[in-house]
C-alpha cells in the first residue's frame, strides 16, 4: 500500500472518536491546526499510512477564498447533504497524472510556499472520497516508534453509492487493493496484515470498520 499517505474521516465527536480509537489500542500521535484553513486534526500511525480525524474549527477559514474551492467545507457537512466524510491522500507517482489531470490546485498556507495540493473534489460523485496528492517527501518528519500502531495497511474498501460506482476514478485503482463497494451509507473498512488473524472491529464513534 505504498499508494496511500494517509486517510482522513470528518467528524463532529472528534473526542468521542479519538478515544474509541485508543481504547481499541491504536496510538495517537500529533495533532495540529491548518492555519487559515479551519480545520484541525488528531492523527494515529500505522507503519505504512496514518488515520486522521479532522474538524472544523473555524467556519470563516474553511469558506475563504482559498479553501472553499476545494470542497471541504461540504465534506465537512456530510451529515446534513451527501458527501463521503473520508478523504484519501495518495503519495505522488507519475502513474496517477492521468487521474489528476482535471485537479484543483490548492495552495494552503500552512504548507511551504514551494508546495501544493493537487485536490480531486469528486463534487459529482460525492460520496466518492475527496482525494489528493503531494511529494509528502517535502513535509514528512521522523515518527517516534512510540508514536506508531504496529499494523500494517494491507486493502482499503469504501462504501459508496451507487450512483457513483461506474466512474473513471473507480476505473483507475481496479489494480490496487482500493476498493469501492455499493452501500447503503457511505463507510470506510481497512484490512491490516492480510487480517491475518481473521478478526474483525466496527467502531461506534464512526463508520469505520477493521479487519486484522
Amino acid at each position: 500500500m505504498n499508494k496511500i499517505n494517509h486517510i482522513f474521516i470528518f467528524c463532529d465527536n472528534h473526542d468521542e472518536v479519538a478515544q474509541e480509537f485508543i481504547d481499541f489500542g491504536f496510538v495517537e500521535g500529533s495533532n495540529r491546526v491548518h492555519e487559515n484553513q479551519g480545520t484541525r486534526n488528531r492523527k494515529f500511525y500505522f507503519d505504512n499510512f496514518f488515520l486522521e480525524i479532522i474538524w472544523v474549527h473555524n467556519v470563516t477559514e474553511v469558506t475563504n477564498n482559498i479553501t472553499a474551492p476545494t470542497k471541504l467545507y461540504e465534506r465537512s457537512k456530510y451529515s446534513e447533504n451527501v458527501y463521503s466524510p473520508f478523504g484519501l491522500c495518495l503519495n505522488y507517482a507519475v502513474e496517477d497524472n492521468a487521474l489528476f489531470t482535471h485537479a484543483i490546485v490548492y495552495e494552503p498556507t500552512y504548507l511551504p510556499k514551494s508546495m501544493f495540493i493537487e485536490v480531486l473534489t469528486n463534487e459529482k460523485a460525492p460520496s466518492l472520497p475527496w482525494t489528493f496528492r503531494w511529494h509528502s517527501a517535502q513535509t514528512d518528519k521522523q515518527i517516534c516508534e512510540e508514536e506508531i500502531t504496529k499494523k500494517t495497511l494491507t486493502k482499503v474498501c469504501f462504501g459508496i453509492d451507487k450512483e457513483d460506482k461506474e466512474s473513471h476514478y473507480i476505473k483507475h485503482f481496479e489494480s490496487d487493493d482500493i476498493i469501492f463497494e455499493v452501500s447503503e451509507d457511505t463507510s470506510l473498512r481497512l484490512e491490516f496484515n492480510h487480517a491475518s488473524e481473521n478478526r474483525c472491529y466496527e467502531f461506534l464513534s464512526v463508520p469505520l470498520s477493521i479487519q486484522y
